[in-house]
């Protein structure tokens, strides 16, 4: 509090008198705070020491919360692996692989399983080494955009009857 030159001319008393009012007008508020303590029966001591309790209780809850969030998303984790088959590939095997190119006009009929290839190496952690039979390229590729082929000699030679779609009573008797 800075006086002006006429508040500097009062005595010690009257200067006295106004540090007080200045102290009024500034800590009202805290003065009038701790008077609703007070009536309300309340120490401040007491007051601490729930207040603490409050926090120390908001602590654990958040603390609470994280590790139901963590075992959630593990629980989730080994229900997701538990989904996905296990693929393990042989050096030699033939395979397909998949074609996760996007097609904007694509047809919908078309095989997005492109090959075969032959697996040349098989590295850690599913990295799978292939080769193709027609071009002998050989790139990495994820274990899990590979299926083996299944190239079974009988499907093969199997005979496919053709039925007309536009004259279904060409259709050979039951």
């Amino acid at each position: 509090m800075t006086l002006d030159v006429a508040k500097e001319n009062y005595t010690t008393t009257e200067k006295e008198i106004l540090a007080i009012i200045f102290a009024l007008d500034n800590f009202l508020s805290y003065l009038l705070s701790l008077l609703a303590v007070k009536t309300c029966n309340f120490s401040i001591d007491q007051a601490k020491e729930e207040r603490k309790l409050q926090l120390s209780e908001l602590d654990e809850i958040r603390l609470e919360a994280y590790e139901n969030s963590k075992f959630y998303k593990e629980k989730t984790m080994k229900f997701h692996d538990s989904l996905m088959a296990r693929k393990d590939f042989m050096v030699g095997q033939k395979v397909l692989l998949y074609n996760s190119r996007l097609g904007l006009m694509g047809g919908k009929l078309r095989s997005k399983w492109i090959g075969p290839f032959v697996v040349t190496n098989v590295f850690p952690y599913g990295t799978v080494e292939i080769e193709s039979e027609c071009t002998i390229k050989s790139f990495k590729v994820n274990g899990h955009h590979l299926k083996p082929f299944l190239n079974n000699p009988s499907l093969l030679n199997v005979v496919v009857e053709d039925m007309s779609l536009l004259n279904p009573t060409s259709l050979p008797p039951p």
